[in-house]
């Protein structure tokens, strides 16, 4: 199957069930995979009727912003930090899970929206076994991005991924950019991996109208 998976908490749920409802109205073919951090019986039951079904995950994990104040003003919690990292376990989880039978996935930050068809991206996606934004002349942290992780269910992306996913333990699930940093880890030591630069039409923070997605980043992300 053809999946597009997320990550949130309830402070984020409202910007997932509009990237839920971007998904159906664009890509109505494709399903969808939401790991849900401390929900409520509510909102679990909220997603549940969209006909999205959730993974439960509870952590008992502080949301109280942390005394760091990053470049663009905005502090984290741990909470917020563990849904932005928990993705890379996800991917994970979801490439091995026999149950949903994930062929090709696409993992999108829950602040994102869909704005047009993405079968051809699928499509592509079948080529590679991973498609990323990838930048240089950058902190290591920040060569790989996060925000649009689109997968091919292989056995090449699930070692990368198993990598991945122990990298991010190692680091730190509460720290911010262990998920990026973990990706750039896991390709360092993963050569045999058929990855793609992800073109931007598909991950734009600019919001330009002939683009597929549109996704939050730095002050944007409030």
């Amino acid at each position: 199957m053809r999946c597009i998976a997320m990550v949130s908490d309830t402070k984020y749920l409202p910007r997932a069930k509009a990237l839920i409802g971007s998904v159906q109205s664009n890509s109505p073919n494709i399903n969808i995979c939401i790991a849900m951090i401390n929900p409520s019986k509510e909102d679990v039951n909220d997603i549940s009727s969209m006909g999205v079904r959730p993974f439960v995950i509870f952590k008992d994990l502080d949301n109280k912003p942390r005394g760091k104040i990053y470049k663009d003003q905005r502090q984290f919690s741990d909470l917020m930090s563990f849904c932005a990292n928990y993705k890379i376990q996800f991917i994970h989880k979801l490439l091995n899970c026999e149950t949903q039978n994930v062929k090709r996935l696409v993992m999108m930050d829950a602040d994102s929206i869909v704005r047009k068809s993405l079968d051809e991206l699928f499509d592509t996606l079948g080529d590679y076994d991973i498609m990323l934004k990838q930048r240089e002349s950058v902190p290591d942290y920040q060569k790989m991005m996060a925000g649009i992780v689109c997968v091919n269910n292989t056995l090449a992306s699930k070692d990368f991924f198993a990598t991945a996913s122990a990298q991010a333990y190692k680091i730190g699930m509460t720290e911010w950019f262990t998920d990026q940093t973990a990706l750039y880890k896991a390709y360092q030591k993963c050569k045999n991996l058929r990855l793609h630069n992800l073109p931007r039409g598909y991950i734009d923070w600019e919001f330009k109208d002939e683009s597929h997605i549109w996704v939050g980043k730095g002050g944007r992300k409030d």
